[in-house]
């Protein structure tokens, strides 16, 4: 006969069976190593008990017993993967982003920061507030953002249908892009029309988004629009460059666009949604001996991009 410990991974769970070694002395309620098909664990011993020699050789055996658990080797902590450390990086980053948009908006984030709120949740709360709706209905940390959404959203449309911003007729696409343009606070009359598709109707938000006027783009098509959407961008553009020319007295102005700051190789400039042909033909028209690597590493594009516009300057030369 071989003696064995009857022992459970959990309180109330179902016994396993392990066998002792012969130098190897066990107690009830001691704390033994064991091995099972999943690794090496520790169990609690419930009871002992004792066995055949031919059903003994198919189990296996008690590695360590101690009767205070704190004298049992601590395992090693697990090594934390990259991809963690980038998830958190991310999120760190994104918070901080959406504490400058709040403090831009001139509004206190920190009650709702101390509540817990997510970056996204804080982002939904930001745009309730900016429209000026009672955040307090969908301000709740349970809450997903697309719920919060939804809510607010569902908050607008009455306000929006009552002031004449949702006529009759409309898709849901272009009651989507009026919804955006309320919450953008740009002049949704000048293309709250439902005889405008959803398209136009983007477009011409995006225009009034970038300072240009909606009374004066009534009537243009869609390539009329889109051309002075480009040229808006690169005024835009072209007026950072001259900020920062000025900002160092003496240096030859240069266009900048797309560039990063000096010394910062890993940074990666900011653009907008949209925006990729106007600064790469920009950076081409100030860099014309450029090859579409150095323009990719300047404008901060992958090559892919670069090259699809690129094509496009072959062909219309």
């Amino acid at each position: 006969m071989v003696n064995v410990i009857y022992a459970a991974h959990r309180k109330g769970g179902r016994e396993y069976i392990w066998r002792i070694p012969e130098n190897m002395q066990v107690n009830v309620q001691d704390w033994a190593v064991v091995r099972t098909q999943y690794g090496i664990c520790i169990v609690q011993v419930q009871r002992l008990g004792e066995v055949d020699d031919a059903e003994a050789e198919k189990l296996e055996s008690v590695l360590q017993a101690v009767s205070d658990r704190a004298m049992l080797p601590v395992p090693e902590p697990k090594k934390k993967s990259s991809s963690a450390r980038k998830r958190r990086k991310r999120a760190a980053r994104a918070a901080e982003k959406e504490k400058k948009r709040w403090a831009e908006s001139g509004m206190d984030i920190t009650p709702y920061w101390n509540k817990g709120f997510t970056t996204p949740q804080l982002d939904e709360i930001r745009k309730g507030l900016l429209i000026g709706i009672d955040v307090s209905q969908y301000a709740d940390p349970s809450l997903l953002p697309g719920k919060m959404k939804k809510k607010r959203w569902a908050m607008i449309r009455p306000l929006a249908k009552f002031m004449g911003y949702l006529p009759d007729g409309l898709s849901k696409e272009q009651a989507k892009e009026i919804l955006l343009g309320i919450e953008s606070r740009v002049d949704v009359k000048q293309y709250a029309d439902p005889s405008l598709n959803w398209k136009m109707m983007r477009l011409l938000r995006r225009c009034m988004e970038a300072d240009l006027d909606g009374a004066e783009l009534k009537g243009k098509t869609h390539k009329e629009l889109a051309a002075c959407l480009r040229a808006q961008t690169d005024t835009g553009a072209g007026k950072a460059a001259g900020a920062e020319a000025k900002a160092e007295p003496g240096s030859v102005s240069e266009p900048t666009v797309g560039k990063t700051e000096p010394g910062s190789e890993n940074a990666k400039p900011v653009h907008r949604r949209g925006e990729e042909e106007s600064i790469i033909r920009a950076y081409q028209a100030a860099h014309p001996q450029a090859t579409r690597n150095e323009t990719a590493r300047a404008t901060g594009y992958t090559w892919a991009t670069v090259n699809k516009f690129w094509s496009k300057e072959e062909k219309s030369c």
